[in-house]
């Protein structure tokens, strides 16, 4: 029976005991009698007070949290087996079995040792600036702006580097990948994004690539056959997987959680409670995925979301096989053996989010609804036009963290609604806008139910508008805030947040709809970890490479800054995962 993950120590500080010492002081305060002893004191000096148990002072937010302290150091007395190779990556979704199958392609020797029963995929989105697909589209190279566009959004806290590096390469590594799917018999489609206006600052440009079979059409679901294709390819080529084996410690310095010289292996657990060494002589490279299910974690690293993570995931076993889900993923285990090690966690603070609050209503692609929001007050606090991801921080600042849209039937004809699927079409022919009666009865088939926007709940739908402000609890008041928004669309100005003319539509043709977001519901995955630099080796504190490991994916330290935008559609999976798993393969065969 495999063994549950070490506990800690009751050394360090955890999610409890932060908040409880924040409860009891009401502030993140320094104590005076933490200081006192920095000077002299004369004896006519009072002296300072005790410091309060449980109160935060300057010293006790520096100590390490419980998840920052190594366990006890595996011995080599309790590892049953010894494997070697010249590679060691650690897990079994996209980028560890792109970087696998790179260093495999080199002539390298390499095993992955993964957690989960199989390959891992969550979402269908690899972004690519250009590649061979496009081009055969009549599809336009990426413009270097958009990428410049994409660090502003990061209030420029993203390492550059990384981002050019991916747009310098990311047309080689996309067309490794497509001839590597052709010859498995697959195709590549290009996902159809949100309908904004290319000069509009949401613009999302037709860049994202997705994996079709003959059966399976849809361009944004064609992400488990990839990692399918990949697995079976590395095999092929001589590379060696070992299934639900979890990494536990890597070694350095010959030794289990060492903190000097290179870091040459990992000590997995296997089914049945052993240990395994998997000798990496090379490089380690590290592909375990995020940190969200991990409440201190998430509580340190990417505090406005901890609460949204529900109990039940915090305190579940991980689910090492788990697809796309909401609501959290995996516990950070890399990241932890990373810290143990000597590795420094990332400089962007706190780390970006996928998901968290999204902008409610009939949304198609990534621009949600861009109608009339208004807060649970029933007063609107934004423009509506945008890319849902990006302007649901937005949404975040509300009080209770919601918003409700409300629209009528009209709607489905409003300019921009139209014209867009997510479903993938056969190469190079577009699918039809739906017909006002397909986009009615999309609409109806989520009222009460299990909304795309509202996992839960759903649309709820009413012959008046009064009708749909009441099923949505929202104040008898709301009704102003709809005739208000029906007069400025009539005249064509919005005079209180400026919304372009062409995107205000006036709520006068029944039936009406409304709809709610579920904070917190759509977290995805939350981006970075551990230092890294634009070779994706690991770094310390110091910014020095950590001599012989590497990560990749998710866990890429510092590539993303605010809140994940969708504006470069795929970019998670198309660089981090894609990009640089296929050129951190080819670094480790040039370089170790």
């Amino acid at each position: 029976m495999r063994k549950p993950l070490r506990e800690h120590s009751g050394e360090g500080i955890n999610r409890r005991s932060f908040v409880k010492a924040a409860v009891a002081t009401g502030a993140l305060a320094a104590s005076a009698g933490a200081l006192s002893g920095c000077s002299p004191r004369s004896k006519d000096e009072p002296s300072a007070p005790a410091v309060p148990e449980g109160v935060l002072t300057a010293a006790s937010l520096q100590q390490k949290w419980a998840f920052e302290i190594p366990p006890e150091p595996i011995s080599d007395d309790q590892v049953a087996e010894t494997i070697e190779a010249d590679v060691v990556v650690v897990g079994a979704g996209t980028s560890g079995l792109c970087t696998a199958n790179s260093a495999t392609e080199e002539g390298l020797k390499v095993v992955v040792v993964a957690a989960s029963a199989g390959p891992v995929s969550r979402g269908g989105s690899n972004n690519a600036i250009y590649s061979r697909v496009m081009e055969r589209l009549g599809l336009p190279r990426t413009p270097a702006e958009q990428i410049l566009k994409e660090v502003f959004y990061g209030s420029c806290n993203m390492d550059t580097k990384k981002w050019y590096k991916f747009y310098n390469s990311s047309e080689t590594a996309m067309n490794w990948a497509i001839d590597l799917m052709e010859a498995g018999g697959y195709e590549c489609g290009i996902e159809v994004t949100t309908p904004t206006d290319p000069n509009s600052l949401w613009a999302v440009p037709a860049t994202s690539h997705g994996w079709l079979s003959k059966e399976v059409r849809a361009t944004a679901m064609g992400q488990p056959f990839f990692v399918q294709r990949l697995a079976e390819r590395l095999v092929e080529l001589g590379g060696s997987i070992y299934w639900e084996n979890i990494g536990r410690q890597l070694i350095r310095g010959e030794k289990a959680n060492g903190t000097d010289g290179r870091v040459t292996g990992l000590i997995a657990e296997r089914p049945d409670g052993s240990f395994a060494k998997y000798i990496g002589t090379k490089g380690v490279v590290l592909a375990t995925g995020d940190f969200s299910a991990n409440r201190d974690m998430m509580a340190k690293y990417c505090p406005d979301l901890a609460s949204a993570i529900t109990d039940d995931m915090y305190d579940s076993p991980t689910n090492y096989d788990a697809g796309f889900q909401y609501g959290g993923i995996y516990k950070g285990e890399g990241q932890q053996m990373g810290l143990w090690i000597g590795a420094a966690w990332q400089k962007v603070f706190p780390n970006c989010p996928m998901g968290g609050t999204m902008v409610p209503g009939p949304g198609l692609g990534y621009g949600s609804h861009w109608g009339l929001i208004v807060d649970k007050h029933g007063q609107r606090f934004m423009d509506e036009y945008g890319v849902s991801s990006a302007t649901g921080p937005i949404v975040n600042l509300q009080d209770g963290r919601q918003a409700f849209a409300i629209w009528d039937k009209s709607y489905a004809v409003h300019t921009g609604t139209t014209g867009i699927s997510l479903e993938g079409p056969p190469i190079g022919e577009e699918l039809p806008p739906p017909t006002v009666d397909e986009q009615l009865a999309m609409w109806d088939a989520q009222v009460g139910g299990d909304g795309a926007n509202m996992p839960g709940g759903g649309f709820v739908k009413a012959d008046t508008i009064e009708e749909v402000i009441s099923q949505l609890g929202l104040p008898t008041s709301t009704i102003e805030t709809v005739n208000r928004y029906n007069e400025m669309a009539r005249n064509g100005a919005d005079t209180e947040f400026y919304k372009r003319p062409d995107m205000l539509h006036e709520i006068k043709e029944g039936p009406f709809y409304g709809a709610t977001n579920a904070p917190g519901k759509m977290v995805l995955t939350v981006l970075g970890g551990l230092r890294t630099n634009s070779d994706l080796q690991v770094c310390n504190d110091a910014d020095e490479p950590v001599p012989g490991l590497y990560n990749v994916g998710t866990m890429v330290g510092d590539a993303f800054a605010g809140n994940y935008s969708f504006m470069v559609c795929g970019a998670n999976l198309g660089m981090n995962c894609l990009t640089f798993g296929y050129l951190t393969g080819k670094h480790i065969a040039a370089n170790e």
